[in-house]
């Protein structure tokens, strides 16, 4: 390849040999041979540098497809971080209402407990009441019938 760019088959004028400064630019250049009618041919001076030209046409384009997909990922990201930030500033908000609410409540709940462990002694209270008060009623009615059956008898 390094021969076939170095030759003078092209002439002193082509495009390809004018900088012999750069030869990797010559050696890429000269690289395009193709196939025609099933032998190996070198492309003409013109063909050649019109697949250079369009080669390197497509490169600026990829180029400039590439800048553009990395722009809008680069805005689809930061649109990304900037709701993120938002969530995150609402949910620290909420955090800081629920931590609030969370003390009220436990205060809350100490009363509710406090109240809760008077009304189980008061129906402890009222449990025994019940429970003499029934033993009252059975004597009353054991004395009852007792007097009854006094009466009857006399």
């Amino acid at each position: 390849m390094l021969k076939l760019a170095t030759s003078t088959e092209f002439g002193s004028s082509d495009i390809l040999t004018r900088d012999k400064a750069d030869i990797a630019d010559v050696v890429i250049a000269s690289q395009p041979q193709t196939f025609m009618g099933g032998r190996l041919v070198n492309p003409s001076r013109e063909r050649d540098w019109d697949q250079r030209r369009r080669a390197a046409y497509m490169d600026l384009l990829s180029y400039y497809a590439r800048l553009n997909v990395f722009e809008m990922t680069l805005e689809k990201l930061l649109s990304e971080r900037s709701n993120q930030m938002r969530d995150r500033k609402i949910y620290k908000k909420r955090l800081g209402e629920l931590h609030a609410e969370l003390v009220m409540f436990e205060d809350r709940m100490i009363l509710v407990q406090d109240e809760h462990d008077k009304c189980e002694q008061m129906l402890k209270v009222r449990s025994v009441a019940q429970r003499k008060h029934d033993e009252a009623v059975t004597q009353l009615m054991d004395a009852q019938g007792g007097y009854d059956g006094a009466v009857e008898t006399r």
